[in-house]
Parts: structure tokens; sequence; C-alpha cells
């Protein structure tokens, strides 16, 4: 939906149809999970929610940063690797 585009700090559901995992966008992602991508002419990933304030922000820009991603590409392989969200609060 035009109204909620994968940009930079938006949140998508994985895969499709989607969910329950989810991922966070740490860049613009409207090409690799927008209307049309992924071999689909029409499917997107459903984009639901934006990380809003700045502190949250620099909390997953340092996520980005973490051991075990691969070169560019996000995935963490290894669960020993992975980052465990504890709390989240929807608004």
């Amino acid at each position: 939906h035009p109204d909620f585009p994968h940009l930079k700090y938006t949140m998508g559901y994985a895969g499709r149809p989607g969910g329950p995992a989810f991922y966070i966008s740490t860049q613009n992602n409207k090409w690799n999970h927008g209307p049309g991508s992924q071999g689909s002419k029409t499917e997107a990933d459903g984009c639901f929610g934006v990380i809003g304030d700045a502190t949250s922000k620099k909390v997953v820009d340092r996520m980005t940063t973490q051991p075990g991603g691969g070169k560019g590409s996000g995935f963490i392989e290894d669960s020993k690797d992975f980052i465990r969200i504890l709390y989240l609060k929807l608004l």
C-alpha cells in the first residue's frame, strides 16, 4: 500500500502470506519487499509499523553492527548471534 512503504525504520512481516516472523528495514527496502518484488508482479510483504523515536532508531542502528551478519545481507545464521527482543510496545 502506498501509505506504508518499506522505508528505513519500518517493520514488515517476513514471508508471504507473512508472519509470525518480522524484520526491521535498515534501508529503503521498497524494491526488495514492496509490490512486484521477489518474483511477484503484485504481492508485497505486509508493512505494519515504524520505529518512531530517535532513541529506538539508535538501537536499530546499533543492531546492524552485531556479530554474525552476512556481508550486507542483514541475515544472522547462527542462533548464538540472534538478538532477542524482550520488550516491545506498540502504539
